[in-house]
């Protein structure tokens, strides 16, 4: 007994095979997604200037560090420092070494660093640079 199969179904069959092999995502070209305890509010625990002209303001406020995308790597940011609002943004995570990421704005400039436990990040008022170190 010999069994016929269509040559509609085999079309069919043959361009759903190709679908399915063509669109599959290939492996490794997306970047690795951060660990998620790396979002949550992080304490301001000291700020420093980098002009002794320009004193650093007393360390109270928090980085709040919210997940934008799944496999984008980008953060929003929200620096609160003494009830002001300096640094509201998307920033992108690139690893750095270990456990810890570089922040960036943009793809070129490094805003600062998260490890999961603690964040640094960089502002500018007035022409000074501050830094500001807040932790978990």
């Amino acid at each position: 007994m010999k069994f016929f199969i269509p040559s509609a179904i085999r079309l069919l069959v043959f361009t759903v095979f190709i679908y399915l092999t063509a669109c599959s995502p290939d492996q490794g070209t997306y970047e690795e997604e951060p660990a998620p305890d790396y979002t949550g509010t992080y304490q301001i625990v000291s700020v420093s200037s980098e002009s002794p002209a320009a004193p650093a303001p007393a360390p109270s406020g928090t980085v709040a560090v919210v997940k934008i995308w799944g496999y984008t790597s980008i953060v929003s940011v929200t620096l609160t420092l003494n009830k002001e609002e300096l640094l509201a943004g998307e920033l992108t995570l690139r690893k750095a070494s270990g456990a810890t990421y570089d922040m960036y704005i943009g793809n070129s400039i490094r805003y600062g660093t998260i490890d999961g436990k603690e964040v640094t990040l960089n502002y500018f008022r007035n022409n000074v640079k501050y830094t500001v170190v807040a932790r978990k």
